[in-house]
């Protein structure tokens, strides 16, 4: 069986050059046309949506959106990754995804500050009624 590739979104926005490709991300008609159906990661097909974002060593703030043929983790930090045979250095965040248009916004989950603050609120309102 062979193996599909998955859809991604695929921008670079270098200081915010690319106003689409930026942060609050949407899916839209102003979007649709970065989506790159079946993705390939130079031979190999793309399994994964990649988003790295954050700042280089020189103050330049860099948001990439791709595919990759591996799964790259998430995670924030010191990110150092190979660009044209240079090893560029990164402040920021990387995420991947495996399921098709997973890389356009950031993440809709509450943070843990929210809900730790909505559980004693209703803690407190629950003493105040008994």
């Amino acid at each position: 069986m062979e193996r599909v590739s998955i859809d991604c979104y695929v921008c670079t926005s270098i200081n915010g050059s690319n106003k689409v490709c930026e942060d609050k991300f949407e899916r839209n008609l102003d979007t649709f046309h970065m989506i790159e159906r079946n993705c390939q990661y130079g031979y190999f097909k793309g399994t994964h949506c990649i988003k790295l974002k954050g700042t280089k060593e020189d103050g330049t703030h860099i948001l990439v959106r791709h595919c990759s043929d591996a799964n790259w983790g998430s995670h924030c930090g010191d990110i150092r990754y190979l660009d044209h045979s240079m090893e560029e250095r990164i402040i920021g965040c990387l995420e991947s995804c495996d399921f098709d248009g997973c890389n356009s916004a950031p993440p809709t989950r509450p943070s843990s500050l929210f809900l730790c603050l909505l559980s004693l609120a209703l803690t407190f309102l629950l003493h105040l009624s008994l």
